[in-house]
């Protein structure tokens, strides 16, 4: 991604529930649920609290509804 001149890259495991940011190809830094995911200076302004993420991950999925026959 780097040598394609991508500038930054979010590895997000769920089951961990932690996401790997990478600034380059060489460096990162692991944050938990507790931390906030932000954009740095590629997407300025951009908060996630990683919390709000990974309680959407785990939510129970929603039942479909049934067609009326």
């Amino acid at each position: 991604y780097f040598e394609a001149g991508v500038r930054l890259v979010w590895l997000v495991f769920p089951k961990a529930r932690t996401v790997r940011v990478y600034t380059s190809a060489k460096d990162s830094e692991l944050l938990a649920e507790a931390d906030t995911l932000t954009g740095g200076d590629v997407l300025p302004g951009f908060e996630l609290p990683l919390k709000m993420l990974f309680e959407k991950l785990t939510a129970e999925p929603k039942k479909p509804k049934k067609k009326k026959k």
